[in-house]
């Protein structure tokens, strides 16, 4: 079983990206990176 994993890092944290991916039933997690940086990542089992 092989996963599609994506990540997005950005400077905010990306709402409308996550709950876009939600409604697809795209799985996500978030990581804060020090104070400027959100990493996104995001798989589709």
């Amino acid at each position: 079983m092989s996963l599609l994993k994506k990540k997005v890092i950005a400077p905010f944290l990306p709402a409308p990206l996550i709950d876009k991916a939600s409604s697809l039933e795209v799985q996500h997690w978030v990581e804060k990176e020090g104070e400027e940086n959100y990493i996104v990542y995001f798989y589709k089992p």
